[in-house]
Parts: C-alpha cells; sequence; structure tokens
C-alpha cells in the first residue's frame, strides 16, 4: 500500500510548481467519471494482485518481474506513441530479458 501513499505523497509535494488549472468537477460527464472509477479499481486491484503474487515467489524471481515491467513499458511507448528507442534501450532491455532467462534456467537446474 505504500505505493499509493508515495503517488499521493509526490503529488502533493509537486503541486505548487504545477501551472496547470485543474477542471471543475462539473468539467467531465458522468460517463467520464464511471470510466475514471473503473480505472482507478481495476488498477488498485491489480496493484493488490501484484504484491501478493510477489510474497509467493522469490526475491529473484520478483526482481525480474518487476525489471520486466520496463521492457513492456519501453515495447508499449514505442507502438502506441511513437517512441524511438535508442541502442542503449535495445542493450538493456536485452539485458533484463537475459537477466530473466538466467535466473529461470538456474532455477530448474
Amino acid at each position: 500500500m505504500l505505493v499509493w501513499i508515495g503517488v499521493v505523497g509526490v503529488s502533493l509535494v509537486m503541486l505548487p510548481w504545477v501551472d496547470a488549472k485543474f477542471p471543475s468537477p462539473d468539467f467531465f460527464s458522468i460517463s467520464q467519471w464511471q470510466t475514471m472509477l473503473v480505472i482507478a479499481l481495476l488498477l488498485m486491484l491489480a496493484t493488490i494482485f501484484v504484491q501478493y503474487g510477489v510474497t509467493q515467489m522469490t526475491a529473484v524471481r520478483a526482481s525480474v518481474l518487476f525489471l520486466f515491467e520496463l521492457v513492456v513499458a519501453a515495447i508499449a511507448s514505442y507502438y502506441l506513441a511513437h517512441e524511438a528507442m535508442a541502442w542503449n534501450e535495445w542493450v538493456g532491455g536485452s539485458m533484463i530479458v537475459a537477466a530473466g532467462l538466467i535466473s529461470a534456467m538456474q532455477r530448474n537446474a
């Protein structure tokens, strides 16, 4: 649950430096509020499930799992936001995948 507290804490610390105006609650329609509520609930459930799942595996596997999230985020940003990946990002992603494969092979041995 510290993830959520950290997000709120960092947001409150950075809030004075944000120049954008926040929209009033009536700016959003009911369906937009419902969509945001569903997204928030799904994110909370995903966080709870991941935290539970991590407690059921070894620390080595959990660390590779969390590092692999970076690879997924890089691939998603490439396809969804048309971001360009530099060679060092490809090398870093390959090293993360290699670490996962090495970890899996050591566990089976």
